[in-house]
């Protein structure tokens, strides 16, 4: 495999930060998706679970409302004596004064009495008073046209162990609107059932709280029956009277027979091709399932919106860093262009630049070092081409010195040698005399010539020592 070879400061750096950055960014991202889907999750999970418990308890608060109501009338119906039923008007009186006081909250409400061992020849005895155009009015003429003996909300009134009690959905005739009634039993001085006081609530009160549900827009929320039925639906098209579990959409009427199979619990279904979370609770009173929906493509929304805003701030770190990087890349860049323009200087011979040490750091203390070695090779070669001069100066004084002296020391050797060959030849002691005499004379003179020599030698070996 060929090693790769950088050329510039700036493609190492990079090469080398540049894979440890996207993969601790791609490790972060992973590990922050999966802290941060876990967390809107459970966020999620809280706010549906709280958000579901606050619809409980104001649906849950509207019905005590009307159950109190209807509590209130039935214990008037027993203090006022039942030997005094005959008294019409007080019962009459006091119902309309009770439901005008409570129009906010009622539609209608009634007292029903078992009374066919008083009056045999009626078929029916109590008193109905309605809202209408916010004013309580009394309805003598549905008093005697309806059996409510054979309505649901009395039968199961009369039925009950003297707890309130909350009938089916059902239309009514006066208003001409779906309500559920409470019926409250009350007793004769006796203890047997006397009858029954009711307060009626339309479901549209019911079906505000659920319009009002919302978490972060998407969440919806709809009331089932104790039996599947649709109390409170988001949808126009699932209205009281319809079943869940006998809808046409297989995984709807799924989700309705586990909600109805448990009290409260989770799950999950698909609605309009949308995955949705769903979470549901039993209203105690009425055995009502209240659902709540909420699409989980809001909750991976908020996750990579989170993800976004929490991915941004490394990577922002990242960018700040390589920035940084890339000033110290210019400055080592600036810092080497220095010194190796300065040693290529000194490499041709040309001692006379200087590096400009504008750095306090340790690289202004090399350059600082590197201008003192270059000031000593400077120096040093000065010496030395001195010192070359100098020898080359006495190098040729020798020569000429040696030249010299060789005439010098020729000169009277000739003269020896050729006395000496003339003083051989002579007869004449005269003649020889004469020649042993220049040949003194010579010897003379070459013995202090080469006095002279050593002398000087010796002087130039004291000054060597």
């Amino acid at each position: 495999m060929e090693k790769i070879v950088f050329k510039t400061i700036d493609s190492r750096i990079i090469a080398s930060i540049l894979p440890i950055m996207l993969l601790s960014i791609v490790l972060f991202v992973v590990v922050c998706l999966y802290v941060i889907r876990g967390a809107v999750s459970r966020q999620a999970d809280e706010q549906m679970r709280e958000s579901l418990a606050d619809a409980k308890f104001r649906i849950q608060f509207e019905l005590h409302k009307r159950a109190d109501i209807a509590e209130v009338l039935a214990h008037y119906a027993e203090v006022r004596a039942i030997s005094r039923i005959e008294e019409e008007d007080h019962f009459r009186d006091f119902l309309i004064k009770s439901i005008h006081s409570n129009k906010e909250f009622v539609a209608s409400g009634g007292l029903w009495f078992e009374v066919y061992n008083l009056y045999p020849d009626r078929r029916s005895f109590g008193h109905f008073v309605f809202i209408k155009d916010e004013t309580a009015n009394y309805n003598s003429i549905f008093v005697d046209t309806v059996d409510h003996f054979s309505t649901e909300w009395y039968r199961s009134g009369a039925l009950s162990d003297g707890e309130f009690v909350w009938s089916r959905p059902y239309f009514d005739p006066v208003s001409h609107t779906a309500m559920i009634t409470v019926s409250a039993l009350f007793f004769d001085p006796y203890g047997d059932s006397a009858g029954v006081a009711t307060v009626d609530m339309p479901l549209s009160a019911i079906e505000r709280i659920i319009r009002d549900v919302k978490v972060n827009g998407t969440d919806r929320a709809f009331i089932l029956g104790a039996d599947g039925e649709y109390i409170s639906f988001f949808d126009e098209k699932r209205r009281a009277g319809i079943y869940i579990q006998n809808g046409e959409d297989n995984l709807v009427a799924e989700l309705g027979e586990d909600i109805l199979e448990r009290d409260k619990g989770s799950s999950s279904i698909f609605v309009d091709g949308k995955r949705n979370w769903v979470y549901f609770d039993t209203l105690p009173e009425t055995g009502w399932r209240l659902v709540m929906l909420r699409e989980t493509n809001e909750i991976a929304g908020q996750t990579y919106r989170f993800l976004i805003a929490i991915v941004c701030i490394p990577i922002l770190g990242w960018i700040l860093l390589l920035i940084s990087m890339r000033r110290v890349s210019r400055y080592l860049s600036t810092v080497t262009d220095k010194v190796n323009s300065c040693i290529a200087q000194a490499e041709s011979d040309d001692l006379s630049q200087r590096i400009d040490v504008t750095e306090k750091d340790e690289f202004g203390l090399m350059e600082r070092l590197i201008n003192r070695i270059i000031v000593k090779m400077d120096t040093i070669n000065t010496k030395l081409t001195q010192a070359n001069e100098t020898a080359e100066t006495a190098s040729k004084a020798k020569s000429n010195f040696l030249s010299r002296m060789s005439h010098e020391i020729r000169t009277p050797m000739h003269a020896i040698m050729g006395m000496t060959g003339i003083a051989e030849k002579a007869s004449n002691m005269e003649k020889v005399r004469d020649c042993l005499k220049k040949i003194d004379d010579s010897s003379r003179k070459l013995m202090s010539l080469l006095n002279n020599v050593f002398d000087m030698s010796k002087t130039e070996s004291n000054k060597m020592k």
